[in-house]
């Protein structure tokens, strides 16, 4: 799951959502693992040392805007 994210593989994700929301309790499972991936990729840009703080905002603001609902 978090592949698909990095890569942005939206085709894999939308089928991935097709297949557990037939599954009892399997959107769940996909979003706590969203959730997961969503906050150690957040908390990892912003806690990156060897980046300028500008850099590291602006990473975060285009991680967000990049995974927000549409």
């Amino acid at each position: 799951l978090s592949t698909m994210m990095a890569t942005d593989s939206l085709a894999d994700l939308a089928l991935m959502y097709r297949l557990l929301s037939r599954v009892r309790g399997g959107l769940d499972l996909m979003r706590s693992h969203l959730a997961e991936y969503i906050e150690s990729t957040g908390k990892e840009l912003v806690s990156n040392d060897t980046v300028k703080t500008k850099l590291s905002l602006f990473s975060l603001l285009q991680f967000l805007s990049k995974n927000r609902k549409k």
